[in-house]
């Protein structure tokens, strides 16, 4: 005799092989409504977002010049950016901050949509090593051509280093949403 051949037509007797008994209580199911999700929390949120905004502008700081040369017996003046970086070749540098820029926008969009805990660590983590990288990347340029008679340190280095800046914070304030719990409604 099948499992399913012991229960009565209606379900709630059961025969265990010598009498009919009461079937086990089934816990009913929950059906789901409106307001059951946990709630988001603040620091995700925010972390989020700023490092959607951080995105935005360490990309115009790609596009904005970051140093000017001097004209020289021979060269004349010009400026350079990462998608402008005046000599032939030079626009494959630009690809790892492309990289950047679309990495860290997908993370922070996880960090935004994703309720799942590694899924938030892993984005986390890619924003905050993003952040570092960019700040190291463009404090040592900053440092680089501070000392040097004939360049000009340039917008893009400042906007560049407040974009890295707002990338490292929206990956570590991120972060502190996996170990601060939101507060119950």
């Amino acid at each position: 005799m099948s499992a399913l051949s012991q229960y009565s037509p209606d379900g709630k007797w059961w025969w265990n092989g010598q009498a009919w008994v009461p079937a086990p209580s089934v816990p009913p199911v929950r059906s789901l409504t409106f307001g059951t999700a946990p709630r988001r929390s603040w620091l995700a949120i925010f972390g989020g977002v700023t490092a959607i905004v951080a995105e935005a502008v360490i990309l115009v700081s790609y596009v904005t010049p970051f140093a000017t040369y001097d004209a020289t017996s021979t060269s004349a003046a010009y400026t350079q950016s990462v998608f402008n970086n005046g000599y032939a070749g030079g626009l494959v540098n630009a690809i790892a901050s492309v990289i950047v820029i679309l990495l860290g926008t997908a993370a922070a969009i996880v960090i935004l949509a994703s309720k799942n805990r590694t899924s938030l660590a892993v984005a986390c983590g890619l924003l905050t090593a993003f952040g570092t990288q960019e700040l190291a990347d463009w404090t040592g340029t900053a440092g680089t051509y501070a000392g040097l008679s004939y360049v000009h340190i340039s917008a893009g280095v400042g906007i560049a280093i407040v974009g890295s800046l707002m990338l490292l914070a929206g990956g570590l304030i991120s972060g502190l949403s996996l170990v601060v719990r939101p507060a119950a409604a």
